[in-house]
């Protein structure tokens, strides 16, 4: 019948979207790549991304949100939002690096934080509201990927702020491969 029809729908949906959301994955990894010019340095572009996606399935899970055909759409979201300011980050990183060579890279890691923080937050506050909008509506699926939705912001946020920095800062390794895979690319420049 109809029930029938409408549940192997939605299983194929969700299905569908778990491929697309890993393709979207390796899409964005590799633009990533593109981006900053450098294989590891997309790499680690990819860090500050887990924390929404694991936000959304961690929320789902805890508060019984089923995965339906609005929320499935949660973790593709989660993954396109984060990377617009970790671009702008690591952009803006290699920038600092490449303007201030003499700088060691924890001046140039904060400098950048300094210069990005703002825009970042701003950022992430409008398309919050715009997600709480959401939690308006009576259809509660809609309600679900509001509140999906402003948890992958703020977990973003958190990736983007927090974990990227941390991260650089407290690898000697990354450190030193950011360091010179930027004095590189000037050096091309």
């Amino acid at each position: 019948g109809e029930l029938a029809l409408i549940s192997d729908q939605t299983n194929t949906l969700i299905s569908d979207q778990y491929e697309s959301m890993f393709l979207a994955a390796l899409l964005i990894i590799s633009i990533m790549m593109i981006q900053m010019e450098s294989f590891t340095l997309g790499l680690i572009c990819t860090a500050p991304n887990i924390p929404p996606v694991a936000a959304v399935f961690g929320i789902m899970g805890w508060c019984g949100i089923p995965l339906d055909m609005v929320t499935v759409f949660s973790a593709t979201v989660a993954v396109g939002m984060a990377d617009d300011n970790t671009i702008h980050y690591m952009t803006q990183l290699k920038r600092e690096i490449a303007l201030n060579p003499d700088n060691d890279i924890e001046t140039n890691v904060f400098r950048a934080y300094r210069f990005t923080a703002r825009q970042m937050v701003s950022w992430s506050l409008v398309i919050i509201f715009g997600f709480l909008a959401l939690l308006v509506s009576p259809f509660n699926p809609v309600v679900s990927f509001g509140i999906l939705g402003c948890a992958s912001i703020c977990m973003g946020l958190f990736g983007d702020l927090i974990f990227l920095p941390a991260l650089i800062l407290s690898s000697q390794t990354i450190r030193r491969t950011i360091q010179r895979l930027c004095n590189k690319s000037a050096v091309r420049a």
